[in-house]
């Protein structure tokens, strides 16, 4: 057996996924081979789901100490979790080995996935719901995360366990079929080969014919993007009209690839086409949970990312209330103000900081004093001035003693100065 290497290079430092498993143990006895040993290490998450997971942490440890190897351990609190719990893991999983990555200076993040996983996942998706590009499987490489068992199957593991004598845990969890990928795993799979003896390779070639077709759409995607799309480092945003001009085949593929590249995220085809309905300019009869673009809509795409659409532009972002700096607060007002409503006083070219002035967010309810006295509710000002709803949590407010000031590049209020408490 020989890995994949052609996404390791000579000076990468290499965090393995290790569960202690079958799989992780080919993994890093292969690596092992070809990296040097002080550029390995190993991260074991434990997930503090079973009684024994204590058990495979120990393990693991071991095998760090038997190879002289640098062990990560970080536990995960997940035992009262009552659904979607094999999502809801893997999340935090990778965000803990990100985050164990970034501490330590590791700049590739191994995994154990095998060819049999992604036949799995195959099933998995086809089962929940996805979109043709969904069943291309999983990638060799993505950002930092590197999959270099993918060419081998689960016999082929199996058989290099025997041959090198390697010792491994074997999680009890996997014979029981709780969980859908242990259902496919042990009962679908097995069936459906008893018909098709080359089951497993006509999908791998279904796989990588869609892998291919994806290439092909994400280039010209790509391409789309740079042109067209404003980056931030929470949110998105693009002109609607744009996106109404492209394919509905196309248009599809553009939202399950920004959730991808920039949220490392994605969603059912179902939520997908939900999406889609909502930013269509035809629809004539919206459902319940959908209306027509010249209203503002907000529909959640999982539970930290949101899509925003109205007459004006198409959103993703990120639910948290980071507030802008005020450089991108320029960059970004550069870009909308053509679209948006403003008085000759808002646009701050005198604007003021120092350290009396504090920048916080909207919150509902908050008031503003504008220059003539008269006290109006902020959300108003948003409305009047045309912000767009998924701007208005994340737009700095400049507030002194406990008085909001400006809202840069918007409107100076009463209280603006720029003389107060200048030194």
């Amino acid at each position: 057996m020989q890995l994949n290497t052609s996404f390791i290079k000579d000076s990468d430092k290499i965090l393995i996924a290790f569960s202690g498993g079958k799989d992780s143990i080919v993994l890093l006895d292969l690596l092992l081979k070809i990296v040097n040993k002080k550029q390995i290490a190993i991260a074991h998450i434990n997930h503090q789901i079973r009684e024994a997971s204590y058990k495979d942490a120990l393990f693991s440890k071991k095998i760090a100490q038997k190879y002289k190897i640098k062990y990560f351990e970080t536990r995960l609190n997940l035992k009262n979790l009552n659904s979607n719990i094999e999502a809801i893991a893997r999340e935090k999983r990778y965000k803990a080995l990100y985050q164990i990555a970034e501490k330590n200076d590791y700049n590739k993040i191994a995994t154990a996935h095998t060819k049999s996983d992604n036949i799995e996942q195959f099933f998995i998706r086809l089962y929940r719901g996805t979109s043709l590009s969904g069943l291309a499987g999983i990638s060799e490489n993505r950002d930092i995360i590197i999959r270099p068992l993918l060419d081998f199957t689960t016999t082929d593991i199996k058989n290099y366990i025997v041959k090198h004598n390697l010792e491994h845990i074997e999680d009890e969890t996997n014979f029981q079929n709780i969980y859908l990928r242990n259902k496919i795993r042990n009962e679908i799979l097995p069936r459906l080969n008893i018909e098709n003896y080359d089951l497993h390779t006509h999908i791998i070639n279904l796989m990588e014919q869609i892998k291919k077709d994806n290439e092909y759409f994400d280039g010209i995607l790509n391409n789309f993007i740079d042109k067209n799309l404003h980056i931030f480092k929470d949110f998105i945003f693009f002109d609607i009209n744009l996106h109404n001009s492209l394919p509905n085949n196309i248009k599809n593929r553009l939202i399950h690839l920004i959730l991808y590249k920039f949220f490392n995220t994605s969603t059912s085809y179902n939520k997908i086409s939900e999406i889609l309905a909502c930013t269509d300019e035809s629809m004539t009869r919206p459902t319940k949970a959908m209306t027509l673009t010249t209203t503002p809509i907000k529909l959640q795409i999982t539970k930290e990312i949101n899509f925003y659409s109205d007459k004006n532009y198409i959103a993703i972002y990120r639910n948290n209330n980071n507030i802008l700096s005020i450089d991108e607060t320029k960059k970004l007002f550069e870009i909308i103000k053509e679209k948006i409503s403003f008085f000759r006083n808002c646009e701050l070219n005198d604007l003021f900081i120092n350290e009396n002035i504090k920048l916080i967010n909207f919150t509902n309810g908050d008031k503003f004093k504008k220059y003539n006295n008269k006290e109006i509710k902020l959300k108003d000002i948003f409305i009047d001035h045309k912000i767009p709803i998924f701007l208005r949590k994340i737009w700095p407010l400049l507030s002194l003693n406990n008085e909001i000031i400006a809202i840069p590049f918007i409107e100076k209020g009463y209280y603006y100065n720029p003389n107060h408490n200048k030194k």
